[in-house]
C-alpha cells in the first residue's frame, strides 16, 4: 500500500507545469495541419510529426473493434496531437483536451470539430479523478517529470497510454546525485553502455510496466521510439487488465566494460556472467524493460496502414516515415532479437582493433557464422543480434579483410 502511494504521488507531480509558452517564428505545417493550427503562444516541435503519424497508427491498430474511442490528451497545448486524434482515427472518437495555459488557441484551432470537449488545469488531477475512463491516455507531449502510474490508472482495459519522457535517461546518471534523481523519476538505476539511448527505453517502460503491475494490469508494448531532438523517449502500450501474467516482466541489464557483453538478469550481479570480471556499481541498471521494445504485428499494420493513407512515399517527409517503419518492421521481426540490446559498430571495431565496419558487411559476417541481425531505428550505426561480444568482434575482423 505505502508504495502504492509513492507512486500515485509522483504520478501526481508529473503533471503540475502548464505547457511552456514560445515566442517563435510559425513552421510550415501546412502537410500535417493546413491552416487549422494556430501555435500563438504555445510550445510546437515540428520533429515530432513522426511521433503524432505514429501514435495515430498505433492507436487505429490497437482500438480498431472498438465503435466509440474516448481520448485524453492531458497536455493538449495548441492541439496539435488533438487534431491529429479527431480527423485520423477512423473510429468514432471523442477527444478531452486539457491545456492550463488558456493564453493558447487550442479552443479556437478546433472549433470545426464538435467532437471535443476542453478542460483547464493540472493532468495529474485530471487523472487521479478518472480511473479507467480512456480507451487513449497521451501524456506524451512534453514528457514525464514522474512515474507514468495516474496514466496508466486513467486508461480502460485494452486501451493504449503514450507516454515521453526527455533528456535523462540519455545522461547515463552518472555519480551520485544523478543516480539518485533517476532512481527518483523511473525508479531504477542506469549503467554505462554504448546502447544508452535503447536503454533510456527500457528504464520508462519498466517504470510503467511497475505502476501497471501495482494497478493489477499488466503493460503490452506496441512500439518505443527514440528521437534525438530533445532526446526524447516514447512509448505506446495497451493496459491489458485481463489478468493474464507478463512473460518478460522486468530484470537487470550488466553491462561489462572488459569484455563488452550485455546481458539481462533477474537479479543484480556482482560479477560478469561471460569473463568473470567483477563489476562497478554503474555496471548494472535496472530494474529495466527486458522484453521487446514493440509488437510486430502491430508495426506490420502500422506499416500497411501508413500506406493505405497515402502517408509513405519516396520523396521528402513521405520518404522518411517510409524509412522509420521499415526499420521498425525490421527490427521487430524477431521477439528474440528485439528484447536484446543493440551493439554499436564503433564498439565492436574499437575491440577489434579494425576500422568501423559497414552495418550490411557485419551482417553478413554475422549471418555467414550462423547469427541472426536486425537493424535499431535508435542508432544508425548497431546492429541487434544472438551473437555474443566475442563473435561480433570476429565478425568486424572478417569483414574488415572483406573490405566491407
Amino acid at each position: 500500500m505505502a508504495m502504492r502511494a509513492i507512486l500515485a504521488l509522483a504520478g501526481a507531480a508529473a503533471f503540475t507545469a502548464t505547457t511552456p509558452a514560445a515566442k517563435q517564428k510559425k513552421p510550415d505545417t501546412a502537410s500535417e495541419f493546413g491552416d487549422e493550427l494556430d501555435l500563438s503562444l504555445a510550445f510546437f516541435r515540428e520533429e515530432g510529426r513522426p511521433a503524432r503519424d505514429l501514435a495515430v497508427l498505433a492507436c487505429s491498430y490497437a482500438l480498431e473493434s472498438r465503435q466509440k474511442v474516448r481520448v485524453l490528451d492531458a497536455c493538449a497545448g495548441a492541439g496539435a496531437r488533438t487534431l491529429r486524434y479527431l480527423r485520423d482515427l477512423p473510429s468514432d472518437v471523442e477527444v478531452l483536451a486539457n491545456e492550463p495555459n488558456d493564453g493558447t488557441q487550442l479552443e479556437a484551432n478546433c472549433l470545426t470539430y464538435d467532437n471535443v470537449k476542453f478542460a483547464s488545469g493540472d493532468a495529474g488531477e485530471l487523472l487521479a479523478r478518472n480511473p479507467r475512463s480512456f480507451d487513449v491516455v497521451d501524456v506524451d507531449s512534453f514528457g514525464l517529470s514522474g512515474d507514468p502510474a495516474l496514466a496508466v490508472q486513467a486508461a480502460l482495459s485494452g486501451g493504449v497510454v503514450l507516454l515521453a519522457t526527455t533528456g535523462a535517461a540519455a545522461a547515463g546518471a552518472r555519480g551520485k546525485a544523478a543516480r539518485a534523481a533517476l532512481k527518483k523519476r523511473l525508479g531504477c538505476a542506469a549503467c554505462k553502455t554504448p546502447a544508452q539511448n535503447e536503454l533510456g527505453l527500457r528504464m520508462l517502460l519498466g517504470a510503467a510496466a511497475r505502476a501497471a503491475s501495482d494497478d493489477d494490469a499488466v503493460l503490452r508494448p506496441l512500439f518505443s521510439h527514440y528521437a534525438a531532438h530533445g532526446p526524447v523517449f516514447r512509448v505506446a502500450a495497451v493496459v491489458d487488465r485481463s489478468g493474464d501474467s507478463d512473460a518478460r516482466g522486468e530484470q537487470f541489464l550488466v553491462c561489462c566494460r572488459s569484455c563488452g557483453q550485455a546481458a539481462f538478469s533477474p537479479s543484480v550481479l556482482t560479477s560478469c556472467g561471460t569473463c568473470g570480471e567483477d563489476l562497478g556499481e554503474d555496471a548494472v541498471a535496472g530494474p529495466v524493460w527486458a522484453g521487446p521494445l514493440h509488437d510486430f504485428n502491430a508495426i506490420a499494420a502500422m506499416r500497411a496502414d501508413a500506406e493505405g493513407r497515402g502517408w509513405v512515399g519516396d520523396r521528402g517527409y513521405g520518404r522518411k516515415l517510409a524509412r522509420l517503419l521499415d526499420t521498425l518492421v525490421d527490427e521487430s521481426r524477431d521477439a528474440d532479437l528485439d528484447a536484446s540490446l543493440f551493439i554499436s559498430l564503433d564498439d565492436v571495431a574499437r575491440r577489434a582493433g579494425v576500422r568501423t565496419p559497414s552495418k550490411g558487411g557485419l551482417v553478413a559476417a554475422l549471418d555467414k557464422a550462423g547469427f541472426r541481425a536486425a537493424s535499431t531505428h535508435v542508432e544508425g550505426k548497431a546492429v541487434k543480434t544472438d551473437a555474443p561480444m566475442a563473435a561480433c568482434v570476429d565478425a568486424a575482423r572478417v569483414a574488415d579483410a572483406a573490405g566491407s
